[in-house]
């Protein structure tokens, strides 16, 4: 199928997927992002791109910031881009791209993203009025909080006595990701306080809610000099770049102070993590059940796939009694909307599958299977495992911190390869870079956030299949042969049983499915 758009002299072809021989990076020349999936108008001759829905924008609209005249879609700003600001986001435009303007007299010009319909009108528990976004650059206390707030805000009119609130307020119950780094703990970021159990600990010494059997310590800045607290502080300050920091036995990123620690079995907690709920009502993933929380899942070993983010994981779990549907601490908390750092202008929703053929901004893998967080306002979308990497990182290989990309600069012709692998980096999908040493990652390759992040291993087991001796769950550092069936055991499997003392090697499906 093929269009003729006011913006370009030749006809554009309509696909449902890109297709591009090279992958190059593509960018649309409505909106100036990225295509990296999903349908979109070309004209391969010209290179000229078109997402569908910049494509399919209307010519000529009519906006509540500017009801005395419509708004007129223009393929650039229609003089030089450093003279045209967005009256909504008073920004400038990028050069080259859609712009919404009114061709009389008022110099009066909105961005593609401002002048999109969604969240125009919203509602807010501190006004009983809907609340249209005027976004205007004022000082003001806001009517909500009380507080005083300089920048862009939302009202009504003077029916409703000026009512004012700051324009990201509207997020007050919006989750924003990323988390900040590697070391947060999910679970305090993924609630507010009101969600977390209410708790009146004050001792030092608790018994958490995963029924251990031995007291959890209280270890932040102000704990006693004792050497046992020298010590835990010591790693926390001095090991950080070198990833040797422990993770959090309940939400699997790097602790950080304050935090528990059963030092007996060296089980650590983020402090946060250690007031989880003990049950979720309504998931948005599976609102018919509550999810209770476990000390571990009934599979073999306690390691199950997470229903959400389908990562293994063989920690505390949140699951149906009535229908098996078990999840994760960190996927137990997902929002039902959030906003991203990598498309902050809509709000995202989480749902089962994506329509068409989209692939995951993050990962550029498919969007058909599984629970992902939707754009509702376009075709981004993104895997809910893709939405929580930290928007900043650390490696042993790197003693800065590494940042996410989500996307390389336009025009970038430099190449990327991973610190760890040695492998070219796809620019088209997302990673992790260090600017002052120009080190990349992929985030696969980082162990802090590879597929086998949430396992803990370490942990003994004693097993029919080897009577003799204990076997230690572990990730194999090089290939072995099995014990039991003969076959190699590979190091990137991840999930193996071995014996400290005599060396035996067994693979995990082996011991599962042994005889007992």
């Amino acid at each position: 199928m093929e269009i003729l758009h006011f913006s370009h002299e030749n006809p554009l072809r309509f696909s449902s997927e890109r297709t591009n021989s090279d992958e190059k990076i593509l960018r649309c020349r409505g909106c100036g992002e990225p295509i990296f999936s999903g349908s979109v108008y070309s004209c391969m001759e010209c290179e000229f791109f078109l997402h569908k829905s910049c494509g399919e924008l209307p010519k000529e609209i009519n906006h509540n910031l500017h009801p005395q005249h419509s708004l007129v879609l223009h393929p650039r700003p229609p003089y030089h881009p450093e003279k045209c600001i967005c009256r909504s986001c008073f920004t400038k435009p990028k050069e080259n791209t859609f712009i919404y303007r009114c061709n009389a007299t008022c110099e009066f010009s909105l961005d593609i993203i401002c002048a999109s319909p969604a969240d125009m009108i919203i509602r807010h528990k501190s006004h009983n009025h809907p609340l249209l976004l005027i976004r205007r650059p004022s000082l003001f206390f806001c009517d909500a909080c009380g507080e005083k707030h300089e920048g862009l805000s939302r009202g009504v009119g003077a029916d409703h006595n000026q009512t004012q609130i700051p324009d990201d307020l509207k997020m007050i119950n919006v989750i924003r990701l990323p988390p900040g780094d590697e070391f947060s703990s999910l679970v305090g970021h993924l609630t507010s306080p009101k969600d977390l159990l209410v708790s009146t600990k004050t001792m030092i010494e608790v018994n958490h809610l995963m029924n251990h059997e031995h007291p959890f310590i209280l270890y932040n800045d102000q704990s006693s000099s004792s050497s046992s607290s020298t010590e835990i502080v010591s790693l926390l300050d001095t090991s950080k770049y070198l990833s040797e920091v422990p993770n959090c036995d309940l939400c699997f990123q790097q602790v950080s102070l304050p935090l528990y620690l059963c030092t007996q079995c060296n089980i650590f907690l983020h402090e946060k993590c250690s007031k989880l709920p003990i049950e979720v009502q309504h998931h948005p993933c599976h609102p018919e059940h509550p999810l209770i929380l476990l000390p571990k899942s009934i599979e073999f070993f306690g390691l199950f796939n997470c229903n959400i983010c389908e990562l293994p994981s063989n920690g505390v779990c949140f699951c149906c009694t009535k229908c098996g549907f078990c999840v994760d601490p960190r996927c137990a908390l997902l929002p039902s909307t959030m906003i991203h750092a990598a498309h902050p202008h809509h709000i995202f929703t989480l749902c089962q599958k994506f329509w068409g053929q989209g692939k995951c901004r993050c990962c550029l893998t498919p969007l058909n299977i599984g629970f992902v967080y939707a754009c509702n306002a376009c075709d981004f979308g993104l895997h809910a495992a893709c939405a929580l990497f930290p928007s900043t990182a650390r490696h042993r290989f790197d003693r800065h911190i590494i940042k996410l990309i989500h996307n390389p600069s336009q025009g970038n012709s430099h190449e990327y390869y991973c610190e760890i692998c040695e492998l070219e980096v796809d620019q088209r999908r997302w990673f992790y870079h260090c600017v002052d040493c120009d080190r990349s990652f992929h985030i696969k390759c980082l162990p802090s956030l590879g597929y086998y992040s949430h396992v803990k291993y370490g942990l003994k087991f004693d097993d029919e299949c080897h009577p003799h001796h204990p076997l230690t769950f572990v990730r194999l550092v090089e290939d072995a042969l099995c014990d039991y069936c003969g076959r190699i055991v590979y190091r990137y499997d991840g999930l193996a049983f071995k014996c400290s003392e005599c060396n035996a090697v067994f693979h995990f499906r082996c011991c599962k499915s042994y005889p007992k």
